[in-house]
Formats: structure tokens, C-alpha cells, sequence
């Protein structure tokens, strides 16, 4: 037998080797939780600024990210300037390059380069109307304005410029005291709601919201709560939805199919707070069922974390998935802080030691040949022999 080649600590192969390999295996991720500076596991939001920081919101405070070091800012009773709340659900980068921040007692504005931060306080046109509730998503238009989706109040405009905010109404109901979860605009446009009924559109005509029909209504059961929504490269509307799986929405013929509902016996996914396009023919599905692939062409998805699996995500509830400008693909979670995936390193498969059966029994790798049957010894110093 012929020693093929050396490798200390980590085994790379490019072969396909039945033993070991799985196809979930490939998700290597990075884990970046309380331990390596996070103020809190708990990731509600990801961003990344014109300056290359990244930004995590968690239940206690907000992190700027370097690569190396964190920075966290939280309420302090000595300064003035600080931070309301520290519970951040949601936040955006605005054009004049100030952070518009959601959180559980309204909605805040940093300037990056002061560090300072100023609460959105205006009232609204009927002078009595305040934005005091959680502020869940954020989103600016193509004129500049910022849509703020509340937790009980409904849904909001602020005017950077005039400093002014305003109320939007729905066009034949009330929402009440439901929450809105998600704002998005879309290629033509369009301004898309997800709230607790369901799914709402704007009205330019009318500066109301109207509810889309087939994907609204009043019931205990929140069928129709739409929790994320994501336009793909193709105009197709998804949404992910609390209960009914993921759905797409044709917006010709006011109709939709669900995925992943509860009609779907093998695959039932809950809590669909995250749809992201991860190439031309998939999408990235975060729910409090884990991580899915889902393939555009099948219809079918594919579970990527595999809670056995040391290197996989670190927890599978899954609140927000963000690509940086590299590529790079962050995600938060509830419980597990931020997970890293580099998708240039896709293409490589990479086999650690597991608790399960059929998995390295060693991380330092010293020597592996193969035999005249075409099969791969591999000696560990720190687990033995693996065929």
C-alpha cells in the first residue's frame, strides 16, 4: 500500500466516499455566539453597511462585527444619546447612511459615525397617534421613505427629510391590534404587507392597503399569516407563512399553492420566518423546523442542518438569512446566535469526527492509502484506524 498524501487536522476530499459522505454534510458552518463576543444568541436581524460592518439585532443590544471584534450598544442610564431598548428585531441601512433600527419600544435612529441614537417621535397626521409599539420589519422605498411594519399599531411612513410620520390604513378592514411582520418591495414597484390576516398591497391611487382577498381573512387559526415574503428572479411572490406552509402567489390570477404545508405529509415546515434566493434555481427556507433547500424547478426541498452533526447550524430556529458583499451567507438564530456559511467552499467535501456511526473517529488525520480493492485506510493520532 502506497501513502497517498499527509494532512494534519482537517481531511479534504474531492472524491466521493459512500461510507461518510452525505449530502446535508456539505453545510459546513461557522459559529459566532456569546463565547466569541455576541451580546446575545438570540439573532433576530442581519445587515451589512456601505462600510462593510455587519450588524446583528439580538434581544440584548446591538453588534457591529469587524471580522474580529465586536462592538455592542445598549441602553445606558448615563447617556443621553444611547439606545432605548435593546431588544432589536429589524434594521436597514438608509440612504443617508444612517441605521433605522426596530425595537420592542419603537423605532430608533443611529448615526454610525457619532455612535448616537434619536428616537422616531413625530406624531402622526391626526396629532394623537404615536408610534410606541415593537417595530417588526423596516423597508425603504424607492423615494426614500421608510415603511415600518408595528407590532399593534399597524403600519407606519416616516419621511427622513420633513421628519415626518405617517399612518397607512387599510382600505376595507382594521387590523387592530394584529401584527405585521413583513414589508417588501418588489421589482414593479409594488409595496407587499405580511401581517396576522394575511397578505396586503398598496394603493398608490388611494395611499391605502389593500388586502389581497385569497390571502386574507379573519379567523383563529391564522391560516393566512404571512410571516416573510421574497420576490425570485423570475417575478414569482413567495411567502412564508405561520401555518400553511410556503406559498407562491400569482399575482395575475389572485391565486396561490402552498409547499410545505400541512397537505404535505413528508414535509410539514411551521414558522416560515426567512425565504432567501440562494442561486437561480433554490431558495433558502428559515423556519422553527430548520433550515431548508427548496428546489424551484421540483417543488421539493431538502433539509441542510442536521442537529446530529457537530459542523452543522447551530440551532433550527431560524429568524434571518443575509448575503454579504463577498458572498458570504449569515444567518441568526434563536437560539444558536449567528452561523457563517462560505458557498466557495461548497464544492469540497469535508468529513469530521461525529457522534454518529459511519463518521471519522479522529480530527488528526496522518496518514490514508488505498488498497487493491479501491478502499481508503485513513490513520487518526487521536482515533485509530477508519476504512
Amino acid at each position: 500500500m502506497n501513502i497517498i498524501k499527509y494532512i494534519i487536522l482537517s481531511l479534504f476530499f474531492v472524491t466521493n466516499l459512500p461510507l461518510f459522505s452525505q449530502i446535508e454534510s456539505d453545510f459546513h458552518f461557522k459559529k459566532i455566539q456569546v463565547d466569541e463576543g455576541l451580546s446575545e444568541n438570540a439573532v433576530y436581524c442581519i445587515l451589512q453597511d456601505s462600510k462593510g460592518f455587519m450588524w446583528f439585532g439580538t434581544k440584548d443590544g446591538l453588534n457591529r462585527f469587524d471580522g474580529n471584534n465586536f462592538r455592542v450598544f445598549r441602553h445606558s442610564l448615563e447617556r443621553t444619546n444611547s439606545i432605548g431598548n435593546n431588544f432589536i428585531r429589524c434594521l436597514i441601512e438608509g440612504n443617508d447612511r444612517n441605521l433605522y433600527i426596530g425595537t420592542d419600544a419603537g423605532l430608533y435612529i443611529m448615526d454610525p459615525v457619532e455612535e448616537t441614537f434619536k428616537k422616531v417621535t413625530g406624531a402622526t397626521n391626526n396629532e394623537k397617534n404615536y408610534l410606541t409599539s415593537a417595530v417588526n420589519a423596516l423597508y425603504q422605498d424607492r423615494a426614500g421613505d421608510i415603511w415600518i411594519a408595528s407590532m399593534n399599531q399597524g403600519i407606519f411612513k416616516y419621511n427622513p427629510k420633513q421628519k415626518k410620520l405617517s399612518r397607512i390604513e387599510l382600505s376595507r378592514y382594521n387590523l387592530q391590534n394584529n401584527a405585521s411582520w413583513a414589508i417588501y418591495g418588489d421589482l414593479s414597484g409594488n409595496i407587499w404587507v405580511g401581517t396576522r390576516l394575511g397578505l396586503l398591497r398598496y394603493n398608490k391611487e388611494t395611499n391605502k392597503l389593500d388586502p389581497i382577498e385569497s390571502m386574507f381573512g379573519f379567523s383563529d387559526n391564522f391560516s393566512y399569516e404571512t410571516l416573510s415574503i421574497l420576490e425570485d428572479n423570475k417575478g414569482n411572490l413567495w411567502l412564508g407563512t405561520w401555518s400553511n406552509g410556503l406559498c407562491l402567489y400569482d399575482k395575475q390570477s389572485n391565486s396561490h399553492i402552498s409547499y410545505l404545508g400541512r397537505n404535505d405529509i413528508f414535509q410539514y415546515v411551521t414558522h416560515i420566518r426567512a425565504i432567501f434566493q440562494y442561486d437561480d434555481r433554490s431558495l433558502y427556507i428559515g423556519s422553527d423546523d430548520g433550515l431548508y433547500l427548496f428546489d424551484l424547478d421540483t417543488k421539493k426541498a431538502k433539509r441542510i442542518d442536521m442537529p446530529q452533526l457537530q459542523h452543522s447550524l447551530s440551532d433550527q430556529n431560524v429568524y434571518s438569512i443575509y448575503k454579504d458583499k463577498e458572498n458570504g451567507i449569515w444567518i441568526g438564530t434563536y437560539f444558536g446566535g449567528v452561523n457563517y456559511l462560505n458557498p466557495s467552499q461548497l464544492n469540497i467535501e469535508t468529513y469530521y469526527p461525529d457522534r454518529r456511526p459511519g463518521t471519522l473517529s479522529g480530527k488528526a488525520i496522518s496518514q490514508f492509502c488505498e488498497d487493491q480493492f479501491g478502499n481508503l485506510w485513513i490513520a487518526t493520532e487521536d482515533g485509530g484506524i477508519n476504512y
